[in-house]
């Protein structure tokens, strides 16, 4: 069975579903890895087919139309200024989601990134299952994520602000989605295509319950599986002089914000954080990420910049990661048992932040706006004088390790479908669409 597994953003928005499609790949399905383009190197040293989506987000994140949503640290801001500044990277991803979808008996899709993609395979009569890093469905248990770090004022409230997110999505997205229809099908077909659908819909979620619980009321149907960890590409060799670095004293902390900032604010992070490391008495592992963070800095001894290092090999081998809090960052510093400082920058970010901090497994967050030297490297202090801290975050690790987030969705997948070689799953039992139905377009 051919499979494509669709995902589009930064490194950490897409590492998750490559790690799928390779679980998918080892089982013997025929799969196909469609994310942005920035992820056609990742790709190719995993040894997957790769088809790109035209898509460069690594600059839009440095300093394209993204870049405004970005500066929010607020996720209902972002939200907003991610789908109102990106009309046009959402007619590319629409194209290619289209193309990537041609010949395949089964699409696993990004539900925000990529919705069209329902409507593709429902117009090509395969199944959809939408899956996604952080959780969409509406509960009573919680509120919806861009009111998640607010307060919590009750069950009722909860469900509400589900309610209001998923109307405002839905709302901007159905017009670039009416749009590129109405390119293809006559009115009749179109009003067919997206009309509501009641049905029972399959969705996976790829996070563990040990750090988000799974809410009383959601369906059977709602899948939380675990993690999915990306591990290092065969033949993978750690530089030499990280070797020698690590082996050289005591467990340095990790200091990267992966795809945020950007290279006119990189000196400015990196005069803070070379400080704070200075301040703490510590040896620090510094990540460059997309900004560039200590390019053309005279950094100390006690520092060491490295380019891309799996986090899977990384992590353990630290004594705390300082972080902006992204699902798959704070997911691997969990799984390797180390505590975490976090800045959360935007989107999803502060959500994880707040997250880690109640589990106990992190200091409380600092924010982008308020991150001075002398604030960060006590956090670095107490990420690693905190024996509470420390002792949770080991435990948690312990936890989460004896997970396998990738078995229990390829079964789950698996079963969804039938036999996979000779029954694909009917399309009236794929996700509610994005019309004026009692289904909600991010439901899944």
């Amino acid at each position: 069975m051919k499979i494509a597994v669709l995902a589009a953003g930064s490194r950490g928005d897409v590492q998750p579903y490559l790690a799928l499609a390779l679980a998918l790949q080892r089982a013997g399905h025929d799969a196909v890895f469609a994310a942005s383009r920035n992820a056609a190197a990742l790709a190719r040293l995993h040894d997957i087919p790769f088809f790109p989506l035209d898509v460069d987000f690594e600059e839009l994140a440095a300093g394209g139309r993204l870049r405004p949503a970005l500066r929010s640290e607020r996720p209902p801001r972002f939200l907003l200024g991610a789908f109102q500044t990106m009309p046009q990277v959402l007619r590319v991803l629409q194209e290619d989601a289209w193309r990537a979808c041609q010949g395949v008996d089964v699409a696993i899709y990004h539900p925000l990134m990529l919705p069209n993609a329902f409507y593709v395979a429902r117009h090509l009569g395969i199944p959809a299952i939408p899956a996604c890093l952080y959780p969409l469905y509406p509960t009573r248990a919680h509120p919806a994520l861009p009111f998640f770090t607010g307060p919590r004022l009750g069950s009722g409230y909860n469900l509400a602000t589900h309610w209001i997110t998923d109307r405002i999505i839905r709302l901007l997205l159905r017009p670039p989605i009416h749009r590129f229809w109405a390119q293809r099908l006559a009115p009749g077909p179109l009003r067919e295509l997206t009309r509501g659908d009641e049905s029972e819909a399959h969705a996976l979620y790829g996070y563990s319950e040990r750090v988000m619980p799974r809410p009383a009321d959601w369906p059977d149907r709602i899948h939380v599986t675990g993690f999915w960890f990306l591990e290092p590409p065969p033949g993978w060799q750690p530089p030499v002089d990280l070797v020698r670095f690590l082996e050289a004293g005591p467990p340095p902390v990790y200091i990267g914000f992966g795809s945020m900032g950007s290279e006119a604010e990189a000196a400015r992070m990196t005069q803070v954080v070379v400080g704070a490391i200075g301040r703490a008495d510590v040896r620090a592992v510094l990540s460059a990420g997309w900004a560039g963070l200590g390019r053309g800095a005279e950094l100390p001894g006690s520092v060491l910049r490295v380019g891309d290092v799996p986090h899977a090999w990384l992590f353990p081998r630290i004594a705390a990661v300082v972080h902006h809090g992204g699902i798959g960052t704070t997911a691997a510093a969990i799984r390797a048992g180390v505590p975490s400082v976090i800045v959360p920058h935007t989107g999803d970010q502060p959500i994880w932040a707040k997250v880690a901090h109640e589990l106990g497994v992190a200091t409380p967050p600092i924010r982008l706006r308020s991150l001075t030297e002398l604030g960060l490297s006590r956090a670095i202090v107490l990420a690693q004088a905190d024996s509470a801290l420390r002792a949770r975050a080991k435990e948690l690790g312990e936890r989460v390790r004896a997970e396998d987030g990738l078995a229990s969705a390829l079964g789950i997948i698996e079963d969804i479908l039938g036999n996979p070689r000779r029954r694909p799953l009917d399309n009236s039992q794929q996700a509610e669409s994005l019309s004026d139905s009692t289904g909600g377009g991010i439901r899944p």
